[in-house]
């Protein structure tokens, strides 16, 4: 990917990001000394003057939190498919005592 496609995604895929992203990728704007303004509107930088070095950094920390959330999401996915598996039959078998006793 060419430099410029590869910037698009960068901030494209930033944008997305949660406001805790955004505050680690200015860390690594601001160590590398990337002149940047700022408003109430957000912080604000040329995107021509980051080179090669910055964008694979911040390429390696877009691919950390993409494997981050996806093993998250395995595990919540696996977290509720032994809820599913196990407490399902306890809270069958908890309400058939509860009939049985009332009767």
């Amino acid at each position: 990917m060419e430099k410029s496609q590869n910037l698009i995604y960068i901030r494209d895929t930033i944008q997305k990001m949660n406001k805790v992203h955004h505050i680690k990728f200015f860390e690594i704007l601001k160590n590398n000394n990337i002149p940047y303004s700022e408003n109430r509107n957000g912080i604000f930088f040329n995107m021509n003057l980051i080179d090669n070095k910055i964008v694979s950094e911040i390429n390696n920390y877009i691919n950390y939190v993409e494997k981050q959330e996806a093993n998250l999401k395995q595990t919540e996915k696996l977290k509720n498919d032994f809820k599913n598996e196990y407490f399902k039959d306890n809270k069958e078998k908890s309400e058939t005592n509860i009939y049985q006793n009332v009767g």
